[in-house]
């Protein structure tokens, strides 16, 4: 059982440029069948999260496209059973 609930939008100040953001809300989540599992926050564990999740793009041409992306901007800890990554970026 999972309950998820996210925002997210489209901003584009000018008609090359984008910038989706979102925002991703876990609430209490379970890892075993018979939602026994009450311990949170530690390996083996779900925890309860809000990411969020920053887009910028740019369309070069009909053709190309350049993105930067920076996910899990306050770098907040959580896990999915493993601990998850902290922030990290990407271009594409």
């Amino acid at each position: 059982m999972c309950q998820r609930t996210w925002l997210s939008w489209d901003w584009m100040p000018l008609a090359r440029l984008a910038r989706p953001d979102q925002h991703d809300l876990y609430g209490l989540q379970y890892s075993n069948e018979d939602n026994s599992d009450v311990v949170k926050n530690v390996f083996g564990g779900v925890s309860k999260y809000w990411l969020t999740n920053l887009r910028v793009s740019y369309q070069i041409n009909k053709n190309f496209k350049a993105a930067v992306a920076i996910n899990n901007l306050f770098d907040k800890k959580y896990y999915e059973y493993y601990l998850m990554p902290g922030r990290n970026a990407a271009i594409d």
